[in-house]
């Protein structure tokens, strides 16, 4: 803008300096000098109105003018390219950000709604009722009665878990329909739902596929063990359930009364 009314002033300067040539150099010729003048000040004229006109829109802008209908708002709108304007953003959610109590590591692709992991394993010491031992971030899936073999056996019971993502929450409360959490209060499934962290009681244990992208953006959500193994709610048949690695991402199955630790998620 100062650009404009730089130019417009120098060109008006030029035509000034003009008018003094003719008067000085074309005096013999007083019809030829007037003509010339004359147009010389209507176009000084002009320059004179341009030259008002760009300062009053000037003005307008640093004035902070934003009526609509005034004509310094209408031609503003002309030197302002929309390229130039802030990118708006709302609601937008990342990974690693942290959220909800603990760090988001999914991400829908609504950008709306994803998953959220704990920023640490459980820890919960506690004894184990089928073993005697002393544990405090390893955890069975489900109970340890691996060898006994009837009905009453809840090591072994095929529970209707699903592994996609967005099914851990539902599975989790499958594993607590048949494992009640005041009976088995450290499965893993228990331990999960009992998690609090930030004063959250919607937790619950990933399934294999959330459990995968939890794995996929370990770096950011940070604290995993590089030598144990994480449990997922997915089981694979009445006996096996779906756990992963976090040191080089393995995922396989296992038996439901093996040991493995817990990093609880939530959703958003």
């Amino acid at each position: 803008m100062f650009s404009y009314v730089f130019f417009l002033l120098f060109t008006l300067k030029y035509h000034i300096a003009m008018k003094d040539i003719f008067r000085h150099y074309a005096h013999d010729d007083d019809h030829l000098v007037d003509s010339r003048i004359a147009k010389l000040n209507g176009f000084q004229k002009l320059q004179r109105a341009v030259v008002a006109l760009v300062i009053l829109v000037l003005f307008a802008g640093l004035s902070g003018c934003q009526d609509k209908g005034d004509l310094p708002a209408l031609l503003r709108s002309f030197f302002t390219s929309p390229a130039t304007k802030a990118p708006q953003q709302h609601g937008a959610y990342r990974i690693g950000q942290e959220y909800g109590g603990g760090i988001i590591f999914y991400v829908d692709p609504s950008g709306q709604h994803g998953l959220i992991a704990a920023k640490d394993d459980v820890l919960m010491p506690y004894t184990d009722a089928w073993q005697g031992c002393v544990e405090a971030v390893q955890f069975r899936w489900s109970t340890g009665q691996s060898v006994i073999h009837n009905n009453g056996d809840y090591a072994y019971q095929e529970l209707g878990t699903l592994n996609a993502i967005g099914q851990g929450a539902l599975n989790t409360r499958k594993m607590l329909e048949r494992y009640p959490a005041k009976t088995y209060p450290y499965s893993a499934a228990a331990v999960a739902v009992a998690y609090k962290g930030n004063d959250y009681t919607d937790w619950f244990l990933p399934s294999k596929d959330e459990l995968n992208q939890l794995y996929l953006n370990k770096t950011v959500v940070g604290g995993f063990s590089a030598t144990d193994s994480y449990w997922s709610s997915s089981e694979l048949g009445s006996d096996l359930a779906w756990y992963q690695y976090f040191n080089f991402g393995y995922q396989s199955d296992v038996g439901k009364e093996a040991h493995g630790r817990i990093r609880p998620v939530r959703a958003f």
